[in-house]
């Protein structure tokens, strides 16, 4: 039995240039945004049309590993005690929330062994039936317990930001794209 990956259609590209301070962003070879550090923890993120949403290492109040909240078009100094409903993303231990469906960034696609996503690139998975309705409900043992879930393979990233991260998705995830794609490049390319 072979396993095919399928042909993602949408690809950033994150490259840093000569300052540590900031990076740009491609999709599909073409510049779509520009990220700039604001100050410690605080980003922000200035898309090609008008557009910048405000990125910030703070989640609930608190710093945690692998999360990030987005924040769209909203001053810096406000971004920290946004509403809910200003967040773009909220990326909360690696589990983010779009659309009514639950994503997983280094998830394990439904078919494929562990030992083959040990090493290389990780995959983003759609997690289908999970028993939550809202990522902030998502209690720490089931946190602990997702590399025994499975999911639906909608795209992956890899690299390091000097020499280019990449990550690919599916047409599912493209309005969050340009967020998902600066935010995870400061979650797994920056530390």
């Amino acid at each position: 039995m072979i396993l095919r990956v399928p042909t993602l259609s949408i690809e950033y590209v994150v490259r840093q240039p000569d300052s540590p301070a900031e990076a740009t962003i491609f999709q599909n070879q073409r510049e779509v945004g520009r990220l700039h550090v604001e100050g410690k923890g605080m980003f922000k993120l200035l898309g090609n049309e008008n557009q910048y949403w405000i990125l910030c290492n703070k989640v609930d109040g608190e710093i945690r590993p692998f999360s990030m909240t987005v924040i769209s078009g909203i001053d810096k100094d406000l971004a920290m005690n946004a509403p809910d409903e200003e967040c773009v993303l909220k990326i909360k231990d690696n589990l983010f929330q779009h659309k009514g469906s639950f994503y997983w960034l280094g998830g394990i696609p439904e078919g494929r062994p562990i030992k083959a996503h040990i090493m290389g690139s990780k995959i983003i998975c759609r997690l289908v039936n999970f028993p939550f309705s809202h990522v902030d409900d998502v209690d720490d043992e089931t946190k602990h317990q997702l590399k025994r879930y499975r999911g639906i393979y909608v795209g992956e990233f890899y690299g390091l930001g000097s020499s280019g991260f990449h990550l690919k998705l599916e047409n599912e995830l493209n309005d969050i794209g340009l967020p998902l794609a600066a935010s995870s490049y400061l979650l797994y390319s920056t530390r």
